[in-house]
């Protein structure tokens, strides 16, 4: 509660033992919007709520709430903490109903959103027609069934307004308000001197020939700070460096919306373009940073030509991977294979194994052997590495190496690296495992719930890689006979 103890102290709780007659013991839960669209603050949620519930004859035990700008509405609800406590205590604790000051408050999620409310309502043998009440009175399974539809359809609204919104906002050249600060302004951004005179320091010397890795670890002797005190990093760096807000430009979707932007600039246009040109010498692989939305990138291989297959989206033909040849890629271009239903096989797969006591055993065992080493050992070895891998670059920039002799050394560094990194991952997965939720339901949850980098590991832990045939006719219907799996356990990928 923190902040709203004092409305636990000005309404008495009822003492669970002590419920007056006739009263129904129950649970107060408080949640608002994350858009803030008109719904009522949460001390006002509370208040409401506190003063309906003896005239609907319900006995308040606990009350919960959950943060500001904790969403009902985004992942169906699921990621909301104080909702998933508010469940366990209807299965298990002295209430037998909830009271909350809208539908929409308990979920945003549609039907499915309610599901989980019902199921626990179920199990609990609590009547659902007298479980759930907001100020104007209980509610009854067929009017939350309504509600829900409706209250769905609603935050969708409210999401394309505020999609609107923030692209008017862009195109106007106004800054995006909320979030992290970013480095260099204040949260409205208003120029710090400061951190201005950082960018254009890192700009300079990057421009007159210096490495990002060395002025890092310059900035990190000198105890710099980083907008969120952590300590510097060479992707951290590159990504201020490379920002166009730094020349009062504008971004929308990683576009730019605005060139003229309403803020104070921290480099001159000039200057920001010999920069992002030296940046992209400077690095021969990719760097720009996209949320993830395909996990099996890096897992899948052609069988023709053995290239890793790569992420494709085409507006009539929806997700899937391909083997992409083209400029910097390395494919035949003759295999492409369906996202959606490999993904869900993959799913599968990595749940059905990892909540299988046999295998999860026997996961520990072949990991704990190739996690061999000093965990300090390693984390030094792979440090050397990366920093032997920007020398290279500077040798090459400064000629003094040839392409081939370059691409030969790092090569190695890359072998060598992969290797470490391997170990240096098993050791981590030795431990993950160990927290691993047993129950298949749960384990799905948190695979949906904890989102795309999260899942990537789980795969990891249970596929080597992929082998992709190619199709056996026209078409796009998936066949998962096509796939060859290697893992650990023979069983799991048959």
């Amino acid at each position: 509660m923190r902040g709203f103890e004092f409305l636990r102290r000005a309404y008495e709780l009822y003492d669970a033992e002590d419920v007056p007659a006739k009263f129904v013991p129950g649970y107060l839960y408080a949640r608002q919007s994350v858009t803030r669209d008109g719904s009522e603050s949460l001390p006002t949620q509370l208040d409401a709520c506190f003063d309906a519930a003896p005239r609907l004859r319900i006995a308040v035990v606990d009350v919960f709430v959950e943060p500001p700008s904790t969403s009902g509405y985004k992942n169906r609800g699921r990621e909301r903490a104080k909702f998933k406590e508010l469940l366990a205590a209807l299965e298990s604790g002295p209430g037998r109903c909830v009271i909350t000051f809208k539908s929409d408050r308990l979920s945003r999620g549609g039907g499915p959103g309610w599901a989980p409310l019902f199921d626990v309502l179920d199990r609990a043998g609590i009547n659902p027609d007298r479980a759930v009440a907001t100020p104007s009175g209980w509610m009854s399974e067929f009017e939350i069934g309504i509600r829900a539809t409706t209250d769905r359809e609603e935050s969708k609204k409210t999401s394309e307004r505020m999609l609107l919104a923030r692209e008017r906002e862009a195109k106007e050249g106004r800054p995006r308000i909320g979030g992290r600060r970013p480095y260099g302004y204040t949260q409205r951004y208003e120029v710090i001197p400061e951190e201005k005179a950082i960018v254009q320091e890192a700009a300079q010397r990057t421009l007159a020939g210096e490495s990002t890795r060395s002025i890092v670890n310059d900035f990190n002797r000198r105890d710099v700070p980083t907008v969120t005190g952590t300590r510097w990093t060479v992707a951290v760096l590159k990504n201020i460096l490379r920002h166009p807000r730094n020349v009062s430009r504008r971004t929308l979707k990683g576009e730019i919306a605005n060139e003229h932007a309403r803020w104070e600039a921290l480099l001159d246009v000039e200057t920001w373009e010999r920069l992002n040109a030296v940046l992209d010498r400077a690095w021969p692989y990719p760097t720009k940073s996209r949320p993830r939305t395909y996990p099996l990138v890096g897992f899948l291989f052609c069988s023709l030509c053995g290239a890793k297959l790569q992420s494709m989206q085409r507006e009539n033909r929806g997700r899937s991977y391909a083997c992409r040849k083209g400029p910097g890629l390395l494919g035949c271009g003759r295999l492409r294979i369906v996202a959606g239903p490999l993904e869900a096989k993959v799913q599968r797969l990595v749940l059905g194994t990892l909540t299988h006591p046999k295998y999860r055993k026997e996961l520990v065992t072949l990991l704990r052997v190739d996690a061999n080493g000093d965990g300090d050992s390693l984390a030094e070895q792979l440090s050397e590495i990366t920093e032997g891998r920007e020398l290279l670059v500077d040798l090459l920039l400064s000629k003094r190496l040839s392409r081939v002799e370059y691409n030969r050394r790092d090569d190695e560094f890359r072998t060598k690296h992969d290797e470490l990194a391997t170990r240096d991952v098993n050791r981590t997965s030795v431990r993950m495992l160990r927290d691993l939720p047993s129950d298949p339901e749960v384990l799905a949850g948190e695979w949906e719930s904890r989102g795309i980098d999260y899942q990537r590991q789980l795969i990891g832990l249970v596929i080597k890689r992929i082998v992709v045939q190619p199709a056996k006719g026209p078409g796009r219907r998936f066949d998962e006979t096509r796939l060859q799996i290697e893992s650990p356990f023979a069983s799991a990928a048959e």
